[in-house]
Formats: structure tokens, C-alpha cells, sequence
């Protein structure tokens, strides 16, 4: 039985090393491919770097052939496999932890690219939603306003919808159905934007005390 020997010398660096440091190669009488692992590495990546331009083209045409294949498999192992969905996220997540200006820039170059397509899913969404529209679209004016006349705080959505939700969607001065949001302290009087100062309103009560003290309208 012919031994089987525990080093080969590199025909691309001349050094001698272990067997494990070459590559398998079956076409060979050793198995082993004649350069090391290093130098075969490095071949490769000089290669590379020299038709990167050439490689690059061939992904880019190997991508578009088979494009509708590789989008399908992978929105099915999404569907299909809860651990894939949640590693997609976290890598996702922790991308944009990561590089939040050139998603910012990604999101950006997306939103001109496609503005039809925004506009049109923009107002289809208005359409279904017309009362969450409306409800952005005055919480949006009331962050304007309060950041023209200077008023400290800030108030997130979740936080007014908590506010909302701890009077129950009545006006803390009537009892009636609100349908706005009214600063306790007026912003004119020195009043914050602070979740604190924001309760629900029904209109009339809103418009009638106005930048009064609230203790004049109860």
C-alpha cells in the first residue's frame, strides 16, 4: 500500500507545508492541487481585481436571467420559514443602526425614482383612511405651530394616542365627542408641546376657550 506523504511543496511559492495546506483537487495523483491554498488565493483575488469590471457584468446578466426565480424562492422561504423572516429583520434593523445616512440617501433616490407610485399609493391610502389622514394631517399643523412659536416638548404619536385614549376619546372640558387637541396652556401663554399640556377637544370647546385660562371656560 503506497504511503501517503504528510507535506508537498508549492509550485507557485516553492515552500514545503503540510498536505491540509493544499486543495483537493481529484484529477491529480496526490488529490491535492499544486499550489497551497495561499497562493491559489491569492491568484484568484488578483484575477478578480484585474476583471472586476467583466465579473461584475456577468452577476449582473446572471442576476436578470434568473431574476423572477431567485425574487420567488426567496419571498417563499420569507413566508414559509419564521426563523428566515426574523433573521431578515434583524439584519435589516441592524443595518440601519449601522449606515442610517446611506439608507436615508437609498430611501431617498427610491422616493424620486418612483414618484408615481408614492403618489398613487398615497392617495389610495387617504381614500381607505380618510380620518387617520385627517388626524396626521392636524397633529402635523400642531407640531408646526408649536415649533414657530418656540414651545418646549415634543410629543410622539404614540404618546397623543395615549392621552387620547386616557379620556376616552372625549373632550376633557364638555365630555363630548373630541374631534381636536387642545394645549391647556396655550402655546400664546407660554404652553409646552409636552404630552402633559395636549387632552382631546370637541371643536366648540376648543374655539371657545381659545388661549384663555381653562379655568375661565369650565
Amino acid at each position: 500500500m503506497q504511503s501517503v506523504p504528510d507535506s508537498k511543496r508549492c509550485r507557485k511559492c516553492g515552500a514545503t507545508k503540510p498536505v491540509d495546506a493544499f486543495g483537493r483537487d481529484r484529477s491529480r495523483p496526490d488529490g491535492r492541487f499544486p499550489w497551497c491554498l495561499e497562493c491559489k488565493r491569492a491568484w484568484e483575488s488578483a484575477r478578480r481585481e484585474a476583471n472586476i469590471d467583466a465579473e461584475r457584468a456577468r452577476g449582473r446578466a446572471s442576476y436578470a436571467r434568473h431574476r423572477e426565480r431567485r425574487i420567488a424562492a426567496v419571498a417563499e422561504r420569507y413566508r414559509s420559514d419564521p426563523a428566515v423572516r426574523a433573521a431578515h429583520l434583524d439584519a435589516a434593523r441592524r443595518y440601519v443602526e449601522r449606515h442610517p445616512d446611506r439608507r436615508a440617501a437609498s430611501t431617498a433616490r427610491y422616493a424620486a425614482a418612483n414618484r408615481d407610485y408614492y403618489a398613487d399609493a398615497k392617495r389610495r391610502w387617504r381614500a381607505a383612511n380618510l380620518d387617520r389622514a385627517r388626524e396626521i394631517a392636524r397633529n402635523a399643523q400642531r407640531r408646526r405651530k408649536a415649533r414657530r412659536m418656540g414651545a418646549a416638548g415634543s410629543c410622539s404619536e404614540a404618546q397623543l394616542r395615549g392621552r387620547w385614549d386616557y379620556y376616552g376619546g372625549l373632550c376633557w372640558l364638555c365630555r363630548a365627542p373630541a374631534d381636536t387637541i387642545d394645549h391647556v396652556v396655550a402655546l400664546s401663554r407660554g404652553g409646552s408641546e409636552w404630552p402633559a399640556n395636549l387632552r382631546p377637544a370637541c371643536r366648540s370647546c376648543n374655539s371657545r376657550k381659545h388661549a384663555r385660562d381653562w379655568r375661565g371656560v369650565r
